[in-house]
Parts: structure tokens; sequence; C-alpha cells
């Protein structure tokens, strides 16, 4: 798994589907936490979630981040 963060934004967390469900997320989660505030200074943290991503959902909520607001979903096929 990995993670892309901004400057106050985690921008994507991701692990493999083999590996979903096992803790993983949240051990990375903890850490890209942990690299933000230490290494970077920044303790103002905020990141985005598709309203259909439930488990992405469940893992922030479980890891102390709740919603602020909502936005639209769209899916582009070119």
């Amino acid at each position: 798994g990995c993670y892309i963060i901004g400057e106050n934004f985690i921008n994507d967390i991701v692990i493999h589907p083999d590996f979903q469900n096992r803790g993983y997320g949240s051990l990375i989660l903890r850490h890209c936490l942990r690299f933000m505030r230490k290494e970077k200074g920044v303790f103002d943290i905020y990141l985005r979630v598709a309203r259909s991503n439930e488990g992405a959902k469940r893992l922030y909520e479980r890891n102390g981040f709740r919603v602020i607001s909502h936005f639209a979903e769209h899916t582009y096929q070119g």
C-alpha cells in the first residue's frame, strides 16, 4: 500500500485488494498522519472519499476522521 499527500490533504491511500480488511489501511493511515504531523508540521489534515466508497469511509471514521461536507460523484468514460 501507499499514500499520496499534498499540503494538508491526504490525496489517496491505496491498499492492494488482496490485503484489504487486514488492518493495513489503518497502519498506513497512522504512518501518513504521523509523517504529516512530525515531518511536515501539519496538524489540520483533510481528505476526500467518494460517497460510494463505504470501506474507505469506515477506515477513516475508525481512525478519528469525521464528515464535514459532501460532494457529488461523477464517473466519465472516454
